[in-house]
């Protein structure tokens, strides 16, 4: 779960990830190209890539130890996911994740996973690859508005066939503004569901927390 640096709210995971989910689902415009991937498989992954949480999880981030780490990469790799594509998906961006955090047994098991797809399916490891530039960025954003925290933060995207490019994002009382726009619509808004620390999970009460995406 997110715990909010600026009051007592708690976001869990499930709510984090349905933000990344809707931002997946926009991706895409005539200056940003879909990667040549099966894009369906691409939005169910962004929109489910931290289900091993569940609903209302407990365990605040930085607080998750070395063997439920271990164990919650058993659960990734063995979640019954609708096709394998969308497991690859969750499991480039897991290993990732892995990677980022010198995991490197946890690594090595998900990328013997992920090369026993690419090989069962007959799948491009590298345009899915260039996909998990995506996931990046739509997971980077909700993760840092679920800390409900001023942050920015750049990260290298894919754009087309040709190329990749920085995009900027800052975030500031529930507004984040891109440098670049990579959706199909003008401007993204919503909100997900915190809910108030004391008494959570055992007492839900419930915060709403508003997002406007647009460009800077």
């Amino acid at each position: 779960m997110f715990i909010s640096k600026e009051r007592a709210v708690v976001v869990p995971q499930s709510e984090h990830q349905s933000l990344a989910g809707v931002l997946a689902f926009h991706w895409g415009n005539d200056e940003f190209s879909l990667p040549d991937i099966n894009i369906e498989a691409f939005k169910r992954g962004v929109a489910m890539h931290d289900q091993v949480f569940g609903l209302m999880d407990t365990k605040a981030l930085g607080a998750i130890t070395e063997a439920e780490r271990a164990v919650q990469v058993d659960e990734w790799l063995n979640i019954d996911y609708e096709d394998p594509e969308t497991a690859l998906v969750v499991l480039l961006h897991v290993r990732r994740l892995m990677n980022t955090l010198e995991r490197r047994p946890l690594y090595a098991k998900l990328d013997r996973r992920i090369s026993e797809i690419v090989q069962e399916q007959g799948l491009n490891l590298s345009e899915y690859e260039a996909a998990d530039t995506i996931t990046d960025l739509c997971d980077l954003i909700a993760f840092d508005f679920s800390f409900e925290s001023p942050t920015e933060q750049t990260r290298n995207v894919y754009k087309n066939k040709n190329e990749n490019t920085d995009i900027t994002y800052k975030l500031s009382a529930g507004e984040i503004l891109l440098s670049d726009w990579p959706f199909n619509i003008d401007s993204i808004t919503g909100n997900i569901t915190g809910y108030e620390q004391k008494g959570y999970p055992g007492e839900l009460v419930p915060v709403e927390l508003e997002f406007t995406i647009k460009k800077a």
